[in-house]
């Protein structure tokens, strides 16, 4: 009787150890390196699509200062024929499979080309969870968990903010309505499309990933014109490339579907 009345004890404090050990696998980096990257990587690349639902806010602008501009960008990678910035909110609703779970990010980008194709070099990128994070690095992008990623309404204005180290890197209030004026690449007819263009190891190099995505279910996409605020944090090393108070015509967007990231070595 006393082995019995032992067991249920037993079985208990090996179940909390068990939920221990998993939540603090995914919430420290230092556990999601080697072989459990690769099984995270795994995981993830199932028969399903990753992606199944989000919302953004988005917008494209012109570089303030192109000397800047170069300096950021890796030596790999030649000046586009249009230089321009993007800057995009994300809330990443509906994922999987397990272990990645629904979180937020915030995205700087730089329009590049390399070996003649057009793309966006990721030069920030936080974001709120772990598992996302190193998800995300296995593939070059330059992923980091910041303290906080909010996405949220207030009224009628979208809000998408990241915090770190107690200081604002990025905000973007996206407010609903007509554009006063169509944004440069608009009126002029530049091409924003092209692949993301990574650097393994990420932020480094010396090799160049090309991402594309896979939709098993079609994915439908509603956008939403307004204008964008846009805040940058001092401190940011991309600061100089937007003028402080910009506002500027934009995106709010959201996905329904599916879609699944395709990374492609190229060098």
């Amino acid at each position: 009787m006393g082995k019995k009345r032992w067991l249920p004890i037993i079985a208990g404090l090996f179940l909390i150890l068990l939920i221990a050990g998993v939540v603090f696998s995914l919430s420290s980096p230092s556990i999601l390196e080697g072989k459990a990257s690769a099984w995270l990587v795994q995981r993830i690349s199932s028969t399903q699509d990753n992606f199944k639902e989000s919302q953004l806010i988005r917008v494209v602008v012109e570089p303030a200062d192109i000397s800047l501009y170069r300096k950021i960008l890796p030596e790999q990678f030649d000046m586009p024929e249009h230089p321009m910035v993007e800057l995009v909110m994300i809330d990443q609703i509906d994922v999987g499979p397990w272990p990645l779970t629904p979180y937020q990010e915030g995205c700087v980008s730089l329009r590049c080309k390399y070996k003649g194709e057009e793309g966006w070099f990721i030069t920030s990128l936080p974001v709120s969870k772990w598992v996302a994070c190193y998800a995300g690095r296995t593939m070059g992008y330059p992923k980091y968990v910041a303290d906080e990623v909010i996405f949220k309404q207030i009224t009628k204005v979208w809000r998408g903010e990241v915090i770190h180290n107690c200081r604002k890197r990025l905000l973007l209030e996206f407010t609903p309505g007509e554009w006063v004026e169509s944004p440069t690449w608009v009126k002029k007819g530049w091409n924003i499309d092209g692949p993301v263009l990574n650097l393994m190891p990420p932020g480094v190099g010396p090799d160049v990933v090309r991402i594309g995505s896979s939709s098993k279910v079609q994915p439908n996409t509603v956008e939403e014109k307004g204008m964008v605020r846009i805040s940058i944090g001092p401190d940011e090393p991309w600061a100089g490339l937007v003028p402080p108070g910009t506002v500027a015509p934009g995106t709010f967007v959201k996905n329904k579907g599916g879609r699944s990231l395709v990374p492609e070595k190229k060098s």
